[in-house]
């Protein structure tokens, strides 16, 4: 039978395990705060796109993977804790921008051997020497 306190242990060993394996050997413990508060921005994004409209057109979860819900708890509880001292915790402000043209957007996902889809002028940018 296992204890509650080897139980604990065996479930933060496990967390580690799968942060190392999705993120890699250098994913610690910052790594691991700035993907709680970068999953929190999203979910405040998807509440503020569903009750006000879309918060900001060009803003995105840059990562694969969610973190477990014990660190969102974690990080929840560290900011509610010391909100004014915790550095990188609080939420700027959305970016204006509204969203991209389609000839933007196209630009942002061709690859280079389909730029013979887009105007003479936007083929530059979609290829491997864009300044993009």
């Amino acid at each position: 039978r296992v204890s509650a306190s080897e139980a604990v242990l065996g479930a933060a060993a496990s967390r580690r395990l799968e942060y190392t394996q999705r993120f890699g050997a250098g994913f610690g413990v910052e790594e691991r705060a700035s993907l709680c508060r970068a999953h929190l921005r999203g979910l405040t994004w998807c509440a503020h796109y569903y009750f006000h409209g879309c918060a900001d057109w060009r803003w995105h979860f840059g990562y694969h993977y969610a973190p477990f819900a014990i660190d969102l708890a974690a990080e929840c509880a560290a900011a509610t804790a010391s909100p004014k001292s915790a550095p990188g915790r609080t939420t700027p402000p959305w970016a204006a921008d509204g969203p991209l043209s389609p000839l933007q957007a196209l630009t942002a996902v061709l690859p280079p051997v389909s730029a013979a889809l887009l105007p003479e002028s936007y083929r530059p940018l979609v290829s491997s020497d864009s300044p993009l």
